[in-house]
């Protein structure tokens, strides 16, 4: 999973006039990795922005002889992540996506980490005594 987002994001970060935009994109969907439960909501979001903000820039400032090959592309890219996650898709209309609280991991783990750490301290005291 993640191989045609990875790929996508790829694609719009090593273009010259707007790596910044996928940048900026990518950093706005990481923090909704936060507040937004389902991962590929998230993806397709990122997936979906930057291609039309590339699509409004191609039409601004490519010759035309070139624009309808890179549309083409950059929409059947949209296109075959859509319908490799129709799965999903399907999932969440019925009410029955996984979720995942990335929030609520990290406060899990850190909480694992010192309640681990609290058995140690204790441990060693108990052997010092």
């Amino acid at each position: 999973g993640g191989k045609g987002v990875a790929c996508s994001l790829g694609m719009f970060l090593f273009h010259p006039d707007f790596w910044w935009v996928a940048l900026v994109a990518f950093a706005i969907c990481f923090v909704l990795f936060f507040f937004i439960k389902y991962a590929f909501l998230v993806t397709l979001t990122y997936v979906v922005g930057m291609s039309i903000y590339a699509t409004v820039h191609f039409c601004i400032n490519l010759t035309w002889d070139w624009f309808l090959p890179v549309i083409i592309l950059i929409w059947l890219n949209v296109f075959f992540l859509i319908f490799m996650h129709r799965s999903n898709i399907k999932r969440l209309a019925e009410g029955r996506e996984n979720t995942i609280n990335l929030l609520e991991k990290l406060t899990k783990k850190k909480k694992e980490e010192s309640s681990q750490t609290e058995q140690s301290t204790a441990e060693e005291k108990n052997e010092d005594k």
